[in-house]
């Protein structure tokens, strides 16, 4: 089974009225452990007008902030702090490193 996403190219909703795409800008000054900038982090992967609305996920699956449009933003593994995580070896195979 494959699943795929289509995203419209940068400048499509531009001459949309009503519809308004504010840019995702990292916060200032913030702790990468910060929830603001965890939010910023984990949307910055998706489009701004899929990542502005969308839920926010830490890595421990608990919600950083609740979104409008269905889509969910999380970290790139968050299998990372499972027990079998070895921070010093790697992982032994992109599979083990996040399992689906």
């Amino acid at each position: 089974d494959f699943a795929h996403l289509m995203i419209p190219f940068p400048g499509y909703y531009d001459n949309v009225p009503g519809v308004t795409v504010e840019p995702n800008v990292e916060p200032a000054n913030e702790s990468h452990v910060s929830a603001a900038w965890q939010v910023w982090a984990y949307t910055s992967a998706a489009p701004d007008f899929l990542g502005n609305k969308a839920t926010v996920l830490d890595p421990d699956s608990k919600v950083l902030r609740a979104g409008t449009n269905g889509w969910t933003c999380m970290s790139a593994n968050p299998q990372g702090k499972k027990a079998w995580a070895d921070p010093k070896a790697g992982w032994a195979s992109a599979r083990e490193a996040a399992p689906v």
